[in-house]
């Protein structure tokens, strides 16, 4: 099933991956950081927000 759900990967300068699938509003994000420091938990929230969040809103 899932090779016939069109997909949208990210790759962020971070190494943060995000692979998306629109259609079923799944977004799956991966980083590598330090979550128990507040300004990297928010950076990764940042992330998700402004930019996977969007991109997946454009690609609909």
């Amino acid at each position: 099933m899932c090779e016939r759900l069109p997909r949208l990967s990210l790759l962020g300068a971070s190494l943060a991956l995000a692979p998306t699938i629109a259609v079923l509003d799944l977004v799956m994000m991966t980083t590598a950081a330090r979550y128990g420091r507040p300004n990297e938990t928010l950076a990764a929230m940042d992330i998700l927000a402004n930019i996977i969040i969007r991109a997946v809103r454009d690609a609909h």
